[in-house]
């Protein structure tokens, strides 16, 4: 059965060969029926432990997460896999299917940390990137904004107080999947 999650990640920098993932915010969508839509009972969030000391300013003054506090108190890559797949309660059967926003750069993210804990990837290499589906579910033109697709769909604008933190922006991105998938043309 695929179950569906829409995941957003925070860095400590853009290069994934330098610098780290820092917080993850999933939240579980489901099909109902024909429909799909928020499992607002499942989500989950957790900061991480950088591996490295490398951050990048800019990275950190957008996520607004304290490095410091991170290394001391963040979660180990391990530690946070087994948080994940905890969460994420598959069963045998079961296909995790990753949403994202800005989904390839969040899965390599994803990935490393795996690779770090050495454990198996449960997302495999599905990626549902919004994007990709309102170009090709609704006919946006390559280039278009955010702030396009949640007028198109009316999509309560992104709190920008809370933007870039990882569960908030799971939540906003899971909006934004469940309104594409649920999308009928006139």
């Amino acid at each position: 059965m695929n179950r569906f999650f829409s995941i957003d990640c925070e860095f400590s920098g853009l290069d994934h060969t330098k610098y780290d993932l820092i917080s993850i915010g999933i939240v579980e969508v489901v099909k109902d029926g024909k429909e799909f839509k928020i499992d607002h009972t499942r989500k989950f969030y957790i900061e991480l432990k950088p591996q490295h000391r490398n951050f990048d300013p800019n990275s950190m003054k957008i996520n607004g997460l304290d490095f410091d506090n991170l290394y001391r108190f963040g979660s180990e890559p391990i530690e946070a896999c087994r948080e994940i797949n905890k969460f994420l309660d598959l069963k045998s059967g079961d296909d995790a299917i990753f949403i994202g926003y800005c989904g390839v750069l969040d899965k390599i993210y994803i990935d490393q940390l795996y690779l770090l804990a050495e454990m198996k990837n449960p997302f495999n290499y599905e990626i549902m990137e919004i994007s990709s589906l309102a170009i090709g579910k609704i006919g946006f033109e390559f280039g278009f904004t955010e702030e396009e697709l949640e007028n198109k769909l009316n999509i309560k604008k992104l709190n920008t107080k809370m933007k870039h933190n990882a569960l908030h922006d799971a939540e906003h991105q899971a909006e934004e999947f469940i309104k594409i998938m649920n999308y009928k043309n006139d």
